[in-house]
């Protein structure tokens, strides 16, 4: 055998010697005399944070911050989905413990009341103000009113 060749054997039989040795006890251990100061991230704020969605009464989750602040919102209700639509344009649906054609003739009556001009009929409706456009779908799901806000 070469010399590199037993250098390797040699290397390779310390090194599992060493990995099967025993630990060293280390004695001991008392946390009695251990001091907890103030960490580095005492002095950290939160006052410059991005502020997020902003909330609703009367809304059970969180509006995006981009949802028209004008547009009256049906309520009591739940947040139950938002994002982007097919053709980009933002959504957010709520969904509501009460009869579909209750729910969507207070709607329709908050949006007139509100300065918005609705037009459309049956469970597809649109409002418009001040150039702003959002379109209304009405549907119910075993029993659940939902309203989609297209926006």
């Amino acid at each position: 055998m070469s010399r590199v060749g037993r250098a390797v054997v040699l290397l390779a039989s310390l090194a599992l010697a060493g990995a099967c040795a025993e630990p060293e006890p280390q004695g001991e251990r008392s946390f009695d005399d251990v001091e907890v100061t103030a960490g580095d991230d005492t002095g950290f704020t939160t006052d410059f944070d991005e502020i997020g969605p902003r909330p609703v009464p009367g809304i059970n989750g969180l509006i995006p911050p981009d949802f028209p602040e004008t547009l009256p919102l049906y309520t009591p209700a739940d947040l139950v989905d938002f994002g982007a639509g097919a053709r980009r344009e933002r959504f957010i649906v709520l969904q509501v413990e009460a009869p579909l054609s209750g729910v969507r003739d207070e709607q329709l009556a908050r949006l007139r009341r509100g300065g918005w001009r609705v037009s459309g009929g049956g469970d597809a409706w649109r409002a418009d103000r001040a150039g702003r456009t959002v379109r209304l779908t009405f549907r119910t799901e075993e029993g659940v009113s939902q309203i989609r806000y297209d926006y």
